[in-house]
């Protein structure tokens, strides 16, 4: 089991969203992920937030393994590896060059430009159209209603290449959903709009 594991704060907007069984079943996955034991995916919606968190944490394993590797092998040879350039920043390279910096300490993943990259990266792609459905359903918002005009939405952003109305791409799509709810309304149900029309002819026919 590692000693320590990054949260990050990008998690919140979707963790915020599920109820305190739900948090409690993704805190106790992130320990039982780090001790190699099993996590609980049996409910839909921490099964959905898991599938965003999940590749961070491996990633940030990987890049942890890379760096321990790297520090033996220095560490074999004498030390890391003496260049004309960090030879003049003397102690204080530690502190201002966090990305040469090769470290046992997992904080470094967080200023790790790699890790960014990729993050952000993962939140700029759409998600499945089901997927984006269950996260809203889980919601605080009345979904039987709305579901019509979430779905309209996101084939709208789909088709404009995962852009909101302004033409910006989505960089978070969870938060953007949450934002953009508040200003949907029901979709007009045709066939009920038919069938009142029907009626008042057949009642002025009387």
């Amino acid at each position: 089991m590692k000693d320590t594991f990054i949260l990050r704060s990008e998690w919140w907007p979707a963790i915020s969203k599920l109820n305190d069984q739900q948090k409690a079943i993704i805190l106790t996955n992130l320990f039982n992920f780090h001790s190699d034991a099993d996590i609980d995916l049996t409910d839909p919606l921490v099964e959905l937030v898991w599938s965003f968190i999940e590749p961070n944490l491996i990633r940030n394993i990987v890049n942890y393994d890379q760096r321990v590797k790297k520090a033996v092998e220095n560490g074999k040879k004498g030390g890391r590896p003496k260049t004309e350039n960090n030879l003049t920043k003397g102690l204080g390279y530690f502190e201002t060059d966090k990305k040469q910096t090769v470290t046992l300490n997992d904080s470094v993943s967080v200023s790790d430009s790699d890790n960014e990259s990729v993050s952000v990266s993962d939140k700029n792609n759409p998600p499945a159209r089901e997927d984006f459905l269950l996260f809203c359903k889980g919601l605080d918002i009345d979904f039987d209603k709305l579901q019509d005009t979430i779905g309209a939405k996101y084939d709208t952003w789909i088709r404009a290449g995962w852009r909101n109305g302004f033409g910006k791409p989505i960089t978070d799509w969870q938060q953007t959903i949450i934002n953009t709810i508040p200003h949907l309304k029901p979709m007009p149900k045709k066939k009920q709009a038919a069938t009142d029309v029907k009626t008042t002819l057949n009642f002025g026919k009387r």
